[in-house]
């Protein structure tokens, strides 16, 4: 039986607000580490997969968590073997260059009953969303 075990990192962001337009992450063992999600308090910001390295905002825009709010990094791992294992990850913020003019908010879209068979290709799965 394949276990997922979760870690949480959590990140302090201090007396001003963290502004940032660039998420990286380097896990250092792709095998062990499944996804992670980047959280500012209880709203997601952005995930990550196992084949990404981050994400870039495009100019202009960025994401902004307020002074005082907890930032936390989410890391879930796969089990894979009982042989013991270790994982470096790194996450980096990358801060734009010029003020943004507009601030990102991620929307989750999720659909709990997916199922996709392992191996399975071209699979097309849709959904809704509605923006106000």
């Amino acid at each position: 039986e394949k276990v997922v075990d979760i870690v949480r990192f959590e990140y302090p962001v201090g007396d001003t607000d963290l502004i940032f337009d660039g998420v990286e992450l380097r896990p250092s063992n792709r095998n062990l580490l499944h996804h992670a999600v980047l959280y500012a308090g209880q709203q997601a910001l952005t995930a990550w997969a196992m084949c990404d390295n981050g994400l870039k905002l495009p100019r202009g825009v960025a994401w902004r968590v307020p002074a005082g709010q907890k930032l936390f990094v989410e890391l879930h791992y796969f089990k894979r073997t009982l042989r013991p294992a270790r994982d470096l990850t790194r996450l980096a913020l990358y801060y734009p260059k010029q003020e943004p003019r507009r601030w990102a908010r991620a929307r989750e879209l999720t659909q709990p009953a997916l199922r996709i068979a392992a191996g399975a290709r071209g699979q097309v799965v849709r959904g809704e969303l509605q923006l106000e």
